[in-house]
């Protein structure tokens, strides 16, 4: 028929062995990362991953540490004061005043010891400040016995004040006889008499010394100086030398005042 239509084909379209070409996904083309069925790009995203983890996980251990360090650093309070305000008061000749402040010391009690060390170890701190972070430590006993190394640093420095109040607080603290015992020793032959009684009572408080601590105090029963002699007399005859030195008729020396 003349102007007809040609009948409809109802071949199949031929397969030409490839598959058919998609439409990439809005991710895929936003990111200008490949699909993810391609190889390269499975790793750039494994890679991606990992380090994001690695950048999480060191971010967590800066803010961690930073945070530690923070803390340690922060000056304690204590009804609205912080310690270094009962540290100073500790030098007061007001008894009211001194006792108040070692009693707030002793209440912050460990948390303001690395703030006391700090204060201690500092050479641009002024040597009454320093002489008042020994002495608090000293009120906190074996609670700051952490201290120990600083406070036999500061045994050998110039300032009177300073070793006195570090002595004070190391008498006061059970520190390791190793290194104390030896430090006392040798300031047995210290110019200053205060000093060397210091000395003489925190050795009658050593406990595990042996021999050393015995042989330390037999020295200094030949002090030139009475009180000197008359502490490390009653320290042997205490620790039940059967060896040590008739004590005084005049009774014993009171101990050493704090600083």
């Amino acid at each position: 028929m003349c102007g007809a239509l040609p009948a409809a084909s109802h071949s199949k379209p031929k397969r030409t062995g490839k598959p058919p070409r998609l439409a990439l996904p809005v991710a895929a083309v936003y990111d200008r990362r490949p699909p993810m069925n391609i190889k390269s790009g499975h790793r750039s995203r494994s890679a991606r991953t990992l380090w994001w983890v690695v950048t999480a996980c060191a971010l967590a251990a800066v803010a961690a540490t930073l945070g530690v360090w923070f803390l340690r650093q922060r000056e304690p309070v204590y009804n609205g004061r912080p310690v270094s305000a009962y540290m100073l008061e500790l030098g007061s000749t007001d008894k009211k005043v001194h006792d108040a402040a070692r009693e707030a010391i002793t209440t912050i009690g460990p948390k303001s010891v690395p703030f006391l060390i700090k204060v201690l170890d500092s050479k641009e701190e002024s040597t009454e400040r320093r002489s008042r972070s020994a002495m608090a430590l000293g009120a906190l006993g074996k609670d700051a016995k952490e201290a120990a190394p600083s406070l036999i640093n500061a045994v050998d420095e110039k300032e009177f004040n300073l070793r006195n109040a570090a002595l004070y607080a190391l008498g006061r603290m059970p520190a390791d006889p190793a290194k104390t015992v030896p430090l006392y020793q040798r300031l047995l032959n210290d110019p200053n008499k205060q000093i060397r009684y210091r000395v003489v009572f925190n050795l009658g408080r050593v406990r595990g010394g042996g021999e050393s601590v015995l042989n330390a105090l037999k020295t200094a029963c030949l002090d030139k100086d009475k009180k000197v002699r008359m502490t490390a007399t009653n320290s042997l005859a205490d620790l039940g030398v059967a060896a040590a030195p008739e004590k005084p008729d005049d009774g014993a020396p009171p101990p050493p005042p704090a600083p």
